[in-house]
This record gives C-alpha cells, sequence and structure tokens, in this order.
C-alpha cells in the first residue's frame, strides 16, 4: 500500500454528494474489503454540527443496511466502539482512539489557515491506522489537497510546537472550571456533548469562548 492510497481527499458539490459517497464507500469496505462496522471510524470536523450532522448521515448509512452509532449517544464514550456499529464522532472525542479504517467528513472547515484548523484536521488523519479519506465540500477542499501534496512533498514531515508548563497548567485550571460550569448553565444535550468533548479534548481557546457565548446567551433569555 502506497502513501498515496493511504491517504486521498475528495471534493464533492454539497454535503448530500459528501454523504453519500461515503456511505457507499463503507458499504464497499464491509461488504467487499470485509472490514468489520466496528473498524470503520467517520469523524465529523465541524464539531458545532456534529451532533445533527450525524443523525443525517445514520439515516443514509441505515439506506443502504449499515448500522451506526455516534459516541456518546448510541455508543458509550468510555468503549467508543460496539460490535456491528460503524463509529462515529466529532474530533474532540476522536482523541486517543484508533481504527483501520476512518472517514473525515467536511474537512473544507479547516481551511482558513489558523494552527487550530490544522490541528483538528491532523488528530483526525492520525486516528487512521490503515486509510483515510479527506471529504469536504466546495472550494475549501482545494486549500486540503494542496496541504496534503505539500506533506507528501516534504516526505510527510511535520513541525509543530509543544505546550509549554504554563500552558498546560492553564488547561487543568480551565477544565477544572468548566466542568463547575457544566451544571449551572443547564445546557442542552446538544450543548452538554460539545462541551463534554472540548474538555476531553483539553482545547482551551475553545472551551472559553463557549462558556462565555453560553453565559451570555442565557442571561440575555433571563432578562427577557
Amino acid at each position: 500500500m502506497t502513501p498515496e492510497e493511504s491517504v486521498q481527499c475528495k471534493k464533492f458539490g454539497n454535503t448530500e454528494e459528501q454523504y453519500d459517497w461515503v456511505a457507499e464507500q463503507i458499504r464497499k469496505n464491509i461488504q467487499e474489503d470485509k472490514l468489520k462496522p466496528e473498524e470503520i471510524l467517520v469523524v465529523f470536523l465541524h464539531q458545532k454540527s456534529a451532533w445533527n450532522s450525524s443523525k443525517s448521515f445514520e439515516s443514509v448509512l441505515k439506506k443502504k443496511g449499515i448500522d451506526s452509532g455516534y459516541i456518546g449517544r448510541e455508543i458509550n464514550k468510555n468503549e467508543f466502539r460496539a460490535p456491528g456499529k460503524v463509529t462515529m464522532t466529532q474530533i474532540y472525542r476522536a482523541k486517543g482512539n484508533e481504527a483501520p479504517m476512518v472517514y473525515v467528513l467536511d474537512a473544507d472547515c479547516c481551511a482558513g489557515g489558523s494552527a487550530k484548523a490544522r490541528n483538528k484536521l491532523f488528530t483526525a488523519i492520525t486516528r487512521a491506522k490503515g486509510w483515510v479519506r479527506i471529504c469536504g465540500v466546495g472550494k475549501g477542499m482545494d486549500v486540503i489537497a494542496e496541504e496534503i501534496n505539500t506533506c507528501r512533498k516534504n516526505d510527510y514531515t511535520l513541525a509543530f510546537t509543544m505546550p509549554s508548563k504554563a500552558e498546560l497548567e492553564k488547561i487543568k485550571r480551565i477544565n477544572r472550571n468548566a466542568q463547575q460550569d457544566y451544571d449551572a448553565l443547564k445546557l442542552s444535550e446538544e450543548e452538554k456533548e460539545y462541551l463534554t468533548a472540548l474538555i476531553d479534548g483539553g482545547n482551551t481557546e475553545d472551551i472559553e469562548a463557549f462558556i462565555r457565548k453560553v453565559s451570555s446567551s442565557k442571561g440575555r433569555r433571563r432578562r427577557g
């Protein structure tokens, strides 16, 4: 298996085309390549919409006779996979877990060029033990494809900065505060899932931004 076979990018005109193609590839993985459903992982990179997007994709898989489950909903978050089910998750839940075949959906949201966006895509790609298919919609995927080509030209060498001791302490402090705010904010199920995943992933910027946004929003509701 060559690197080009292992890592591939796929651009689509819309989300429906993306879901249909990925579902058909998963059907082939199971029926022709003889992978077990639980050996396949689908990662939604747009984490704020991952909960609802997974429901839409689940219905597409069902039409092909494929069972699936979303981490924290149909599949226990501590187990990560269930026999006979394709695992679906968002990026912060995917950390620390791997699968032979990984499909990264909505990768176009990482085309903005920020370090945080690149880190999300890098994390998703490294969840694959064998093959990864990086999928997305629109012109953003042209940017992603160019990034992959650049990485190949550099012999797959990546450079990144490790967090300092002070930054690691900040992560721990924010995580503790986020856990305390968890119940006080009276979150919806989707908001709980998102915050829990952020805490698990240790993403301090997103945790702080989310708590500020929710606190402000709920404050306006009370005043109204």
